[in-house]
C-alpha cells in the first residue's frame, strides 16, 4: 500500500504510475550531459549514475560555499549510492566546517596534505583550482569518457598537476589519475556510503549492501589501499 510509512521501491512507483496512465520516459536509454557553466558531468543508464565535478569551485565573484573538491565524483549503482563526498553538517566559522570544505573530505586526490583550493574561514577561498585540458567523448554504444586537469597544487613544491580520466564501457568504470612532479605525497580517497559494507578479498574490494555484492573495486596501484573508518 502507498499509505505505508516505509519507503516505496522504485519499481512499485513505476507500476503505480502505469496504473494511473502516466507515460514514463525510457529509462534504459543512456543519458549523458556536460554542463559547461557549472562544470558537472552526469552519466546515467539503467545500471549506474555518475556525477563528476570538472569545473571551477564556483563563480569567481562569489565562491563562499565552495569546497576544495575539484575532480571529485559520486557514483550510484543499481539505485544504491556507493561512492560519495562526505557531506556538510555545519555552517559558520568552525574547525569542522573547514574540514568538511577541505579536499580530504572528498572523493578525489590530495597532494602534500594541502587543499586543491585554499578554503579558509567559514565562507572564504584564496587561490583556487582552475580546470583545463577538458576532453569529453560520448557515443550511444555504451562508451563514454571524459578527462580534465587542474592547477590547484601548482603553488606547492614541484608544482604538481592532477589529471583525472573517467572511462565507462559496458559494465566497467575505469578511473585513471595522473600526477606530475616528484617527491610529493599523494593520497587518493574514495568515500563509501555508510549503507555499503566494504571488505578486501586478495587484491579486490567487495562493496556490498544487504549481503549482496554491488560492485568489485580493484586498484592498479603500486601502493597498498587501506580501509579507514570515517
Amino acid at each position: 500500500s502507498l499509505h505505508d510509512a516505509l519507503p516505496i521501491s522504485f519499481s512499485k512507483l513505476v507500476n503505480y504510475a502505469s496504473e494511473l496512465g502516466i507515460i514514463l520516459p525510457n529509462l534504459d536509454v543512456p543519458k549523458f550531459s556536460y554542463h559547461k557553466s557549472s562544470g558537472f558531468v552526469v552519466y546515467k543508464n539503467n545500471g549506474i549514475h555518475l556525477i563528476a565535478d570538472i569545473g571551477k569551485v564556483g563563480p569567481d565573484y562569489l565562491p563562499g560555499h565552495a569546497h576544495a573538491d575539484t575532480l571529485s565524483f559520486e557514483l550510484a549503482i543499481n539505485g544504491h549510492r556507493v561512492i560519495v563526498n562526505s557531506g556538510t553538517s555545519v555552517y559558520g566559522n568552525a574547525k569542522e566546517r573547514l574540514r568538511q570544505r577541505g579536499t580530504s573530505a572528498h572523493s578525489t586526490v590530495q597532494i602534500d596534505n594541502q587543499d586543491s583550493s585554499e578554503v579558509w574561514s567559514g565562507f572564504r577561498v584564496a587561490n583556487r583550482a582552475v580546470p583545463f585540458d577538458i576532453n569529453v567523448n560520448y557515443s550511444k554504444d555504451c562508451l563514454m569518457s571524459f578527462s580534465a586537469s587542474h592547477d590547484g597544487y601548482s603553488r606547492i613544491l614541484t608544482s604538481p598537476i592532477h589529471k583525472r580520466e573517467f572511462i565507462y564501457s559496458n559494465t566497467s568504470l575505469e578511473i585513471n589519475d595522473h600526477i606530475t612532479g616528484s617527491g610529493n605525497q599523494v593520497v587518493s580517497r574514495y568515500f563509501i556510503h555508510p549503507d555499503v559494507e566494504i571488505s578486501k578479498v586478495e587484491k579486490e574490494f567487495l562493496l556490498c549492501k544487504n549481503g549482496e555484492v554491488i560492485v568489485k573495486l580493484s586498484l592498479e596501484s603500486t601502493h597498498d589501499a587501506v580501509i579507514y573508518d570515517s
